[in-house]
């Protein structure tokens, strides 16, 4: 009987030959989806009383019944190619306007693209369904930020970058009243250019399944500042303190490093954490900001004099109390906040005010000269797709790169088992044929033999279960 040792045999080698092929823990794609900022990157106006005079310059865009119309598009490069987008709406900032209530715009697709340094209303590319536009924008008179989607809006916008990579909109009156609208354009710098007109696109790519992971960083920068003492620094100070301008107002800067997150990390959550100390003579809500642009400062040199006050932009209100413990702050505003510093800086700049000037009191936190375990730390939770990204400090491998733990493939240790498994059947039938046989000179030899493939079987198949 000597299929038993040739089938010993063939299981020794399949094993030890099969190459170890890197394989995805996971083959099947995924969707990613992503909610991206584009500020416009072309924008103009033209008037029919210059026909032949460009406003690509101008600051501000304009629509007044039907002698003025705008023009807008962008290049969306932030977009992966080959996405899909499923959401777009429009944010524009509105400085002007004379109408009344029931005045709208009409937002609509163009004919043919234009250059910015070049349109004017003479060779203006046509606005396309003039009578059925993509959707009524900017409904009322109100002043400040107005936005706008619909389903026509966004299927037309994503038609458009499947096509060319890029989308152009007109902006015309619904009435033929000389009111008008005026907007802030690309060309506006205050704050930085925080009031350009911009879409917020929904969006998605195929990808393998990222990896997800959570991170605890504590600010390597942390200090409070007073009014009353301007000049004072309190950087090396184990609290952080917040209180309103109803007596003395005291706020609270943060620092956070996240050049150890990999490049191009997707964050999905992002939240603040706080330790309340107990002693706290105030109850009230606090606001979280952040500052734009990002001005550096020292944690033993910043006073009140010298904190960073220029482009302050609140993120969320967080209502603390006195008890002692834990203050967590958390949104979506927090986390797209998060993600657009990081990518810009690599960090995060954030302080806490309390605004409440009628409410008397002082909030103190731990700060990170504080005991251990409660000082401040930024929570975040991003993804990659980056195979065999090692988590900084740790040594360890995601779970979804190619490789296990014991160096094999996944489908050389799938070959392990389904082997072993019929290696482990295979003893029982062959014993049968050879009782069959009538060959009983040496039945030691296949017995042994037979218990020798369950064995070696036995192993390969639970050793395929342990990886």
């Amino acid at each position: 009987m000597r299929v038993f040792p040739i089938l010993l045999a063939a299981i020794l080698v399949l094993v030890l030959i099969i190459p170890a092929v890197p394989v995805d823990a996971t083959s099947d794609p995924v969707r990613s989806y992503h909610w991206t900022k584009h500020i416009a990157n072309h924008d103009a106006y033209v008037w029919i009383a210059t026909g032949d005079t460009n406003y690509g310059s101008s600051v501000a865009l304009y629509v007044v019944g039907n002698d003025k119309k705008a023009y807008m598009s962008w290049n969306l490069t932030g977009i992966t190619g080959g996405a899909t987008i499923t959401e777009v709406c429009l944010y524009v900032y509105k400085q002007t306007d004379t109408t009344f209530d029931e005045d709208y715009v009409k937002v609509m697709p163009v004919s043919a693209w234009w250059n910015e340094s070049a349109i004017t209303w003479n060779n203006k590319p046509a606005m396309i369904y003039e009578n059925d536009p993509l959707m009524e924008f900017d409904t009322d008179n109100d002043l400040g930020w107005v936005n706008g989607t619909s389903a026509s809006f966004a299927s037309t916008m994503a038609a458009q970058y499947a096509s060319t990579g890029r989308c152009s909109i007109g902006l015309n009156w619904s009435s033929w009243n000389e009111h008008t609208k005026g907007y802030v354009s690309s060309e506006d710098t205050t704050d930085s250019g925080y009031y350009r007109p911009h879409l917020w696109i929904r969006w998605y790519t195929e990808i393998p399944p990222p990896v997800t992971w959570t991170y605890r960083l504590e600010p390597v920068a942390d200090a409070e500042v007073r009014e009353q003492n301007p000049n004072d620094n309190y950087g090396d100070w184990d609290m952080l303190a917040v209180q309103s301008s109803y007596t003395h107002a005291r706020e609270s800067y943060f620092r956070f490093d996240l050049s150890s997150l990999p490049y191009m990390a997707n964050i999905t959550e992002a939240s603040l954490h706080l330790f309340n100390r107990g002693d706290s003579t105030a109850d009230g809500m606090m606001t979280l900001a952040s500052y734009y642009p990002p001005e550096e400062w020292a944690e033993d040199e910043i006073t009140w004099q010298t904190r960073p006050v220029q482009g302050v932009h609140p993120i969320l209100t967080f209502d603390d109390s006195e008890n002692i413990g834990w203050v967590v702050c958390q949104d979506l505003l927090f986390t797209e906040n998060v993600q657009d510093q990081y990518n810009a800086t690599e960090k995060v700049y954030l302080y806490i005010s309390d605004d409440s000037w009628y409410a008397p009191g002082t909030k103190y936190y731990y700060s990170k000269e504080g005991p251990a375990g409660f000082h401040p730390y930024l929570e975040i939770t991003f993804w990659t797709t980056a195979t065999q990204y090692e988590q900084p400090g740790t040594g360890e491998y995601d779970p979804g790169t190619f490789w296990t733990p014991g160096g094999l493939s996944n489908w050389v240790i799938s070959m392990m088992g389904i082997i072993g498994f019929l290696g482990m059947i295979a003893p029982f039938p062959l014993l049968i044929l050879w009782f069959k046989s009538g060959d009983y000179d040496n039945p030691v030899v296949p017995v042994a033999n037979a218990a020798a493939l369950w064995v070696v079987s036995f192993v390969f198949f639970w050793g395929s279960l342990a990886l």
